[in-house]
């Protein structure tokens, strides 16, 4: 299966930001996530776990640190679907994401395609690799 998605212009800059459908029992959103091979694991706003049900101070606390700055999230699996692809996805959930998208990381994401950007057409072909 390949998932071709052109970027999503924000301002003046285009990212590689594609639309994933999460679930947690009956309910269903769609949200949109940045493709980040430089984040381990998904980093997502809180306000979508809410609207999910999932109460998110009861997964894993964890603290997210970087150069300049670090927040607190916490860790669930969430069932994600992306086409046809069913993934279980490890995504912290926090209040203090500073970036106005949701960040999609390595784990349980890159070992299930093969991720190509294409910065020059402004595209991101993803390959599933089952």
């Amino acid at each position: 299966m390949n998932l071709v998605f052109p970027y999503k212009q924000l301002g003046q800059k285009y990212f590689p930001i594609i639309p994933l459908v999460l679930s947690r029992g009956r309910q269903v959103k769609i949200a949109e996530a940045l493709v980040d091979s430089g984040t381990n694991i998904s980093v997502f706003n809180s306000a979508l776990a809410e609207e999910l049900g999932i109460k998110i101070e009861s997964g894993e606390k964890i603290v997210l640190s970087s150069a300049n700055s670090h927040m607190i999230g916490y860790l669930h699996k969430v069932k994600t679907r992306l086409g046809k692809a069913q993934l279980n996805l490890p995504i912290i959930f926090t209040k203090e994401l500073t970036s106005s998208f949701n960040l999609l990381g390595r784990e349980g994401f890159f070992n299930k395609f093969i991720v190509c950007f294409n910065d020059g057409k402004s595209k991101i072909k993803l390959t599933a690799l089952n």
